[in-house]
């Protein structure tokens, strides 16, 4: 089965964006990662990788842990820094950086590696299940959005 991850250490305010994707995604299973090494542990099982097209996922998570090749930005490993580790391993699926930055050098560095970047003061949850659905390989798993 299709699996989609939702990375993002705040369980509370990403439930939204949760459940949109819940509702507007079929035969797709979601799940939910509460930190960066949860997600690097996902990440390494290349069997599992391999029914996940797309990864959705938060700009900063808090880690308690020392971290070794990976940035920190006071204490909190970046979205940015999962996101590369994806291709570094080679993953071709897509990513949808979810956000609170402003920073537009990071926006276009995203953008230009063929991924997205939403800003979530100027995105809604629907707005996201409706790009995750456009991702998504075979658009008969998804429901047309009405406008």
């Amino acid at each position: 089965m299709t699996e989609i991850l939702f990375i993002d250490d705040e369980n509370r305010r990403s439930r939204p964006w949760r459940e949109a994707l819940q509702e507007e995604l079929h035969g797709v299973r979601l799940s939910y990662l509460a930190d960066a090494e949860a997600a690097m542990s996902v990440f390494a099982d290349q069997d599992r990788m391999a029914a996940v097209p797309v990864v959705v996922l938060d700009m900063a998570m808090y880690s308690p842990n020392s971290i070794d090749d990976r940035e920190t930005d006071l204490g909190r490993i970046t979205g940015e820094a999962l996101r590369r580790s994806l291709r570094r391993q080679g993953w071709p699926g897509r990513v949808v950086v979810l956000t609170n930055s402003r920073d537009d050098t990071l926006r276009r560095q995203v953008e230009n590696d063929g991924d997205h970047f939403l800003r979530k003061y100027e995105a809604v949850p629907s707005g996201l299940a409706e790009l995750v659905a456009r991702l998504l390989p075979g658009a008969a798993q998804t429901r047309t959005a009405v406008a």
